[in-house]
């Protein structure tokens, strides 16, 4: 009757096979995007690696099409200088992100470039 017990245990144990904690944004990290616009599948890569990980609590990771990080106001189509979420990655402090994370590399602000300049 041990023997059954302990199986069970580990078989319940073993099917909560759940990789990251889902009271945080990891959940961001690891699930699929679910991008609905291919041009914005790239840089939601960046995005979600980048910003999202910290502004999921803004509705970041909800954004799946251009058009919703437009109507945000984060981005302005075909407008990379002047859209918000460009000026605030260019305005940190010495190019650095917030938490330490250090300078945005400019092939993923390349990758954003492209995004916001092809919608």
């Amino acid at each position: 009757m041990k023997k059954i017990l302990v199986i069970l245990s580990l078989i319940i144990l073993s099917a909560c096979g759940q990789d990251y904690n889902s009271n945080t944004a990891d959940g961001f990290v690891y699930t699929p995007s679910g991008i609905a616009d291919p041009d914005l599948s790239a840089a939601y890569d960046v995005l979600k690696i980048r910003c999202i990980q910290c502004h999921y609590h803004t509705g970041w990771a909800a954004y799946k099409t251009n058009q919703q990080w437009v109507d945000a106001g984060l981005v302005i189509s075909a407008d990379f200088e002047n859209s918000f979420l460009v000026r605030s990655l260019k305005n940190f402090p010495d190019g650095s992100m917030p938490k330490d994370s250090g300078p945005l590399p400019a092939s993923e602000l390349q990758t954003i470039e492209d995004w916001i300049n092809s919608i």
